[in-house]
């Protein structure tokens, strides 16, 4: 099938940025901007990053992400949002993403824009993974009860300082608990990732957390550094995830 052309719009030196954005964001482009800008977060917790060049993403369904030049992971990010405005403050642009509940409030103030672009697609093509720590957390997703009966999924990739936690849960004794995934044997490293993640959460939110590394399998020392740290494990069989997602509509399922 031909793939429809995208949509493209390029913001031009001397043109209007405020206007720039406010025209792709009502069109529901995606938008790409290098610049000089600084930004603040309010809601859970407070951060700021200061004034540098970094790479601002706001997509098309809102999400706003602010990234450097190094890593994958985003510096600051809004994974849902309930109103985007632009507006200007002096010389400078402010992007500001709200979300409403929890309420959560990401202001990027723009001092110099390098580039930017912004495009709309049409064409969705379906994406499929297999054999991948993703499907075990879909699994788990779809049936939180291969952990642990009772288990309720909170959040997904729920962002603590040291990382991305794969899924919060709630216990049925009204516990949280992380759970971080490995497709294959689990080692020492991953144990003590998920006790850093567990640790930055009951820090967070000044309670107890409980955590749980679910794999295929474990060395015997990383067994042993989870007793001692009090964590647990649950072996999953990867097998077993997919063949449960295949008989439940896998299809169906990974489009969800």
């Amino acid at each position: 099938m031909m793939e429809e052309e995208p949509e493209v719009v390029v913001f031009k030196h001397g043109e209007d940025f405020v206007d720039f954005l406010k025209s792709t964001i009502a069109r529901e482009m995606t938008i790409v901007v290098l610049g000089l800008c600084s930004v603040n977060y309010r809601g859970r917790a407070q951060s700021k990053l200061g004034e540098g060049i970094h790479v601002v993403l706001v997509k098309s369904d809102g999400a706003v992400l602010v990234h450097g030049p190094e890593g994958y992971e985003p510096i600051n990010y809004q994974p849902k949002t309930t109103s985007l405005s632009v507006f200007r403050n002096g010389e400078k642009v402010v992007l500001r993403a709200v979300r409403s509940r929890p309420y959560e409030e990401l202001k990027i103030v723009f001092t110099k824009i390098y580039s930017a672009v912004a495009f709309k697609t049409h064409f969705k093509p379906e994406f499929i993974m297999y054999g991948k720590e993703e499907d075990l957390r879909r699994a788990v997703i779809r049936n939180p009860a291969l952990i642990e009966e009772g288990l309720k999924v909170v959040e997904i990739e729920r962002k603590v300082r040291p990382g991305f936690i794969d899924l919060l849960c709630v216990d049925k004794e009204g516990r949280l608990v992380v759970i971080e995934f490995k497709r294959e044997e689990a080692s020492i490293s991953a144990v003590r990732q998920l006790y850093e993640y567990v640790k930055a959460l009951s820090n967070e939110l000044g309670r107890p957390v409980r955590g749980i590394l679910a794999s295929p399998r474990i060395s015997k020392d990383a067994k042993s550094l989870l007793a001692t740290l009090g964590l647990e494990y649950k072996r999953l069989d990867l097998r077993k995830c997919m063949k449960y997602m295949a008989e439940t509509g896998l299809e169906k399922f990974i489009k969800q």
